[in-house]
């Protein structure tokens, strides 16, 4: 096979490293294909405006066929904007879809961090009944609020001060005592003279290089989608914060992508996949640095996110499944018959009247005088019915709102079981049935539902 076709097979069918194209061949020594694979690229290689550590311009290639499946992608993001419009148009199925996203979102962002957070648990941070006191936790919940915020007011303008809301956010503060890194963690000079590559950006280029961040929205023209998925790469590979650099990516990445046409919708993506993996991200993430080719990263962001699209497009078609086939069901339900019982008509007897045989007064026997008739009681007075008044408020025991299913009310239980051991099974469920806005109880249905003296 010829140089050049490999050149393209391991460009277009599979974007390959340089060890990656040693792998699959076998070899070891493959210097003069590397050259001709190198060469075929830069015909299709596009300069950004984003730069490197070094200040060296990255690159991505656009081939045909690589424009092909970049295009797939932007169409993608597209067909889930469109499902939101249509699930959102429906309160019982906007409620749903939400959950579905900011499920796979929050424990995309926590596994991002390093955490291993349940997926009960997860579930009681989107449902407000979260009861744990981990450390580790609370800056999961603050991306939950700022999913939240984004999703209200997706416009904000991409600067500084969003990045501050956001980090204040995530370390629980007010008024952040400083901002960008201002230390370096370890030497990390050696393995950028010899290997050029960077565990972090030094402190004092940071400000620059966040500058050419907003510059490069600004005025590259490249798609949205490239420039949210060069964001989740640049905060991994500067590391301009002492912490939650891979969250603080997420959410500009997001903040790109509504400026770039999604609105409201880019909240709710799953970018944060982007960071799955390990060795085979570490190894793409130098590789990157070495040759200044973001190609590598956007291929495979491509995937991962478009993987997990894919998934909440598909729980977008359950949840109208589910509506659809519920109304079916209960449209074509066949009213249980009725059986009429018809008793056989009885005709009354007839009464046969005798007459009696007179019988003569004794002839020296006055007849007794008739009695008196007894006076009739006076009938009883009618109680007077009073109306009863309308009851105030809701009642107490409804049915569940459309927001907690059964299913959902029966892992609420679980959770708080396992967050409060000395509480009951028939407690947990009581108040996971009535957890939601708009549901009351009073104290007597709490002790008829727990069989318990006082609550």
């Amino acid at each position: 096979m010829a140089k050049t076709d490999l050149a393209a097979r391991y460009t277009d069918d599979n974007y390959l490293t340089k060890k990656g194209v040693s792998r699959a061949l076998g070899v070891s020594l493959i210097d003069g294909l590397w050259s001709q694979i190198i060469r075929y690229r830069l015909q299709y290689a596009k300069r950004l405006l984003l730069k490197s550590i070094p200040q060296v311009p990255f690159m991505v290639t656009f081939t045909p066929v690589l424009s092909a499946r970049y295009s797939a992608f932007e169409s993608k993001l597209s067909q889930f904007a469109a499902e939101w419009k249509v699930v959102s148009s429906t309160p019982e199925w906007k409620g749903k879809a939400e959950k579905a996203c900011r499920l796979a979102c929050l424990s995309l962002a926590g596994e991002a961090e390093g955490l291993k957070i349940g997926d009960l648990t997860l579930k009681a941070m989107l449902s407000g009944m979260y009861r744990e006191d981990t450390p580790e936790h609370r800056p999961v919940l603050a991306y939950r609020d700022l999913l939240l915020t984004m999703q209200r007011n997706p416009y904000e303008p991409l600067d500084d001060n969003l990045l501050a809301r956001n980090y204040g956010a995530l370390l629980g503060e007010e008024e952040l005592v400083r901002f960008y890194r201002v230390d370096n963690k370890g030497s990390f000079y050696p393995t950028a003279q010899v290997s050029r590559t960077y565990d972090q950006a030094p402190s004092g280029d940071i400000d620059n290089l966040m500058d050419g961040l907003f510059n490069f929205y600004q005025n590259d023209l490249s798609h949205g989608y490239l420039k949210a998925i060069a964001t989740l790469y640049y905060f991994d590979y500067v590391k301009p914060f002492d912490h939650h650099n891979r969250m603080m990516g997420a959410l500009l990445a997001k903040a790109v992508l509504a400026h770039a046409g999604l609105g409201e919708v880019a909240a709710l993506l799953p970018l944060e996949a982007f960071y799955q993996g390990g060795a085979d991200y570490d190894e793409l993430s130098l590789e990157t640095q070495r040759e200044n080719d973001l190609t590598y990263l956007l291929l495979r962001g491509i995937e991962k996110v478009g993987a997990r699209i894919d998934t909440l497009l598909t729980e977008f078609t359950l949840i109208k499944k589910e509506t659809f086939k519920s109304e079916y069901t209960h449209q074509n339900e066949e009213p249980e018959p009725v059986e009429i019982k018809v008793e056989p008509k009885v005709e009354p007897p007839v009464e046969v009247v005798v007459p009696k045989p007179e019988t003569p007064l004794p002839v020296h026997e006055e007849p007794k005088p008739a009695p008196a008739p007894t006076p009739k009681p006076a009938p009883a007075p009618t109680p007077k019915v009073v109306a009863a008044e309308p009851m105030v408020g809701t009642p107490s025991f409804v049915a569940p709102r459309e927001q907690m299913s059964e299913k959902e009310i029966r892992e609420a239980a679980r959770y708080l079981r396992e967050t409060n051991p000395n509480i009951r099974p028939a407690q947990a469920k009581f108040f996971a049935s009535h957890c939601t806005i708009g549901r009351y109880y009073t104290i007597a249905d709490y002790k008829k539902a727990t069989r318990c003296a006082y609550e």
